[in-house]
This record gives C-alpha cells, structure tokens and sequence, in this order.
C-alpha cells in the first residue's frame, strides 16, 4: 500500500486452507493464467472449425426462481477447518427447500455423513453425497471452488437433463465426475468458447459477462483455437455471436468492464512487520491487462431482479468508498481499492437500463506470521465482498442469504460489524428477508465468498 507503517499488524487466528487455495488459482480458473497469444499472431486456415449448434442454450438464472438443486464440495480440508465448515453447514442447514449434491473426499465423507445423521432425516433426505475420485493421472484435488467450473443450462427448453457447459480446452474434473454419476441427470457440454461461472450472471432478459472473458475469447481466435469470423463480420458482433449460439441462446448480453481502461495486476512487494520481513500482496487475483477492477464480476455486482417502482432488471454495484467511511473516521479509502474504477462501471450499468444501488464493499488486510515452514510473512489485501451473495426471488418472496466478516479477527470485528449491518440494511430497505451467513472472511481472504462455493444445478 501506499505507506505499510500506517496499517498495524492485524495477525489472521487461522492459517491458510490448503485444500481451498486463491479462487483464482484453482481449476478452470487458473488456465486463463496460461500466456495468451500475443495481438497480429497469424492465424493458419483451416486449423479450427467450430462444433454444431446445440439446441437454444438457455442457463440456470442468478436471481429468478426458487433454488432446486445446488452444488457443493467439501475437500478433507474444507471439513476439518473451523472457519470454513460451519459456513457449508449453514448453507445446507439455511435452504431447507433446497436439494444437495455434495462432492467429498473420503474424510470429509465421514465428517459431513456423521453431521448429517444428527441433523436429521429431514435435512439428511435433502443431501445427495458424491464420492469424489482422485485418479492418479494428475488431476488436481478437490475445490471448494464449484461456481466457475461449469454453466448449468437446459438445452431447447428440455427438463432434464441439465447441461453442464464448459468452456475451450477445459479438463476440470468437478463437471466430468458429476456426468459420469447417470443418477444425478447431468450431461457434461464443451463450448467453443472461454468463461469461468463467476464472471457471467444470468437475469430475466439480459446477462453480465466480464469483458476479460471476451478478450479470452479473442485470443482463442486470435490463435487459432476458434476460425475467424467470417467475412465483413465484425470482431464484436462474432463473438456476441458465438456466446448465444453456444451459451445463452434467451438472453442479451452486457459486457462489464472499461475497454479503455486497464487496471492494475496482482503485486507484491517486501514490507517490514513487527520487524520482520513481508510479502505485501495487492490486487490479489488481477491479471496483466484486466479491464476489471476485480478479476470476477460476481465479486462487485449482485443481480436483484425488477426495481419495484419502475420495474427496470436491479443492481447491487459495491463501493469500497461507502466501506471505509464505515469502518474509518477521516480515512481517505486508499488508491488499491480502484474506487473510481467501480464509479465508472456504475456509468455502463445505468447504460444497459439497470437501477444501479451502491453498497460497501470493503478492502482488508490479513497478516501471516512467518513460521517453521516460512521465514517470511504474509500480508494479502483483499475484498470482503457482500455481492457474493446467494439470491432468489420468486413471484412470493425475495431472499439473500448474506456472508458476514470480522468475527474473530480483532480490530476488524467492530469495524466490518457496521458493515456486516449496513448491507443487511440495503437489502432489507430493498424487500429483502436476509439470512446471515457465519463469518466468511477466510473465503474472502482466497478472493471469494459464498456465491463462489454453491452452484445452482436447477431453479424453478
């Protein structure tokens, strides 16, 4: 930051969870980390051609309908880890009209098996568990991770199954488990194209896709991987194309983030603490070239259905400057937070015809001390994001199940209390039953939240 002396030392009292890892690092997600063609590359005839058309994509909203059947993963990690495995309770226990398919490791297996048990049949009857199966060819292990891996989509109107759509040259083995299982109804889809769960949110109408995942995209024609579009096709209006032939055939899309602006990457640089040496990180998760302020939209934007008095599709846009006017007296909100870079989105939303409302969305630090294993320490930034939310609106009911931050972790608690408050305000003033979820900052702390460890197989 700016100036390290002027943050005291705000030690975690968890370490780091192996088996989640930064949101951004696991699965899907990290090959967009890969190097991208460089922009002019020559782009051989014929090296590509794009698949047939599946029958009108059409998937599972972000808001609208009640949630039927979600998705879940539950590592050994996961499982033993006091701040993470009351958060997967509370999501099965706080939807109790909500089937579960959970993912587990052996473990974790007998862990969530013996909770169940004493939860009930009730809650028991809801909760399918899926033995999670290691290969020994590499795949990587079990995520808690499960929003980015795959789209949930009905084909043509078509109930079941549900297609499981994922994007170009993805092997991540969470949807092709999940389609071997012929009792869950899931079929595994390959699109042509790039896109990870958490930077695509599907309205009634219309849906959000973050503007990195075009530019993936073009650097899969640019390369090759994609033909190129054809003659007196514009670039834009191809790609346009390509997304509702092979993702989301019912619905407009709204690209979010600025074309024009691009926005710092993931830094890190030597910092003293307590006298002793740091690894500062900034901009935790950003990639080279992000035109995000966020490397994933569902991290700053939360979809909330029809304003109801004009009728126009709402928006939850997060503001780090309505955050640490919360938590700070006369603290100016530090340049990292790219506050002026979610103002501008704001502008772009209000262009696609949503009400936009603001809520803070705070910027907050975790020391780890260094220890046996690691003679430095650890100072990671990141966003305590209330837009990763769980949602659903029905034609009776509005509901958002809300993660909460800073208990537990000392100068922060009374500080992301008043936030923790001020944002179940927001969505109360807006018609909302708000749910609080346990304290979800060691999720925040790998760049996520709840919204990125569910996934919606199906809604009403």
């Amino acid at each position: 930051m700016t100036n390290p002396s002027d943050f005291p030392f705000m030690p975690s009292p968890y370490p780091l969870v192996d088996g989640l890892g930064p949101r951004f690092l696991t699965g899907t997600a990290a090959k967009r980390r890969l190097p991208s063609p460089a922009p002019g590359a020559r782009v051989e005839a014929g090296v590509a051609a794009l698949p047939p058309d599946p029958p009108t994509p059409a998937p599972s909203s972000s808001v609208n309908g009640q949630i039927q059947r979600m998705l879940l993963a539950i590592s050994d990690e996961i499982a033993m880890s006091a701040p993470l495995w009351p958060v997967f309770q509370a999501i099965i226990i706080q939807m109790p009209n909500t089937a579960f398919v959970v993912l587990v490791e052996e473990e974790a297996r007998q862990i969530v098996s013996q909770w169940l048990t004493l939860q009930g049949p009730v809650v028991n009857g809801r909760v399918t568990l899926v033995d999670w199966q290691q290969n020994e060819d590499g795949d990587p292990p079990l995520t808690g991770w499960v929003q980015d891996p795959f789209i949930p989509a009905v084909y043509g109107g078509q109930r079941p199954p549900t297609q499981l759509l994922v994007p170009q040259g993805s092997d991540d083995p969470i949807p092709i488990q999940l389609a071997a299982d012929q009792a869950l109804e899931l079929e595994r889809a390959v699109t042509p194209v790039a896109f990870e769960g958490g930077n695509l949110l599907f309205d009634a109408g219309r849906y959000c896709i973050g503007l990195d995942t075009i530019d993936q995209t073009q650097a899969l024609i640019t390369n090759g991987t994609i033909p190129p579009a054809p003659h007196g096709v514009g670039a834009d209006g191809y790609i346009t194309n390509l997304y509702h032939r092979y993702v989301d055939g019912t619905r407009d899309p709204c690209r979010i983030g600025l074309p024009d602006v691009t926005y710092p990457a993931q830094q890190t640089r030597e910092i003293m603490v307590n006298g002793h040496p740091y690894d500062e990180t900034v901009y935790f998760g950003n990639l080279e070239g992000t035109h995000q302020p966020i490397f994933h939209i569902d991290m700053f934007i939360t979809l909330l259905g029809r304003d109801e008095a004009t009728d126009s599709p709402l928006v939850l846009l997060g503001s780090p400057i309505q955050a640490q006017d919360l938590m700070y007296d006369e603290v100016e909100t530090p340049p990292e937070a790219l506050a002026d870079g979610f103002d501008a989105i704001q502008t772009q939303l209000q262009s696609y015809g949503y009400v936009v409302r603001r809520n803070p969305l705070p910027l907050m630090y975790l020391d780890f001390p260094p220890d046996e294993g690691n003679e430095r320490g650890e100072r990671r930034w990141f966003f305590a994001s209330y837009n990763n939310c769980i949602v659903e609106v029905t034609e009776t009911s509005k509901t958002v199940w809300m993660p909460t931050y800073g208990q537990g972790y000392g100068e922060w608690e009374p500080r992301l209390a008043r936030v923790n408050d001020a944002n179940e305000a927001l969505f109360q003033e807006l018609g909302f039953t708000v749910i609080r979820m346990p304290d979800c900052t060691m999720l925040a702390c790998d760049a996520g939240s709840i919204h990125c460890v569910v996934n919606y197989l199906q809604r009403g």
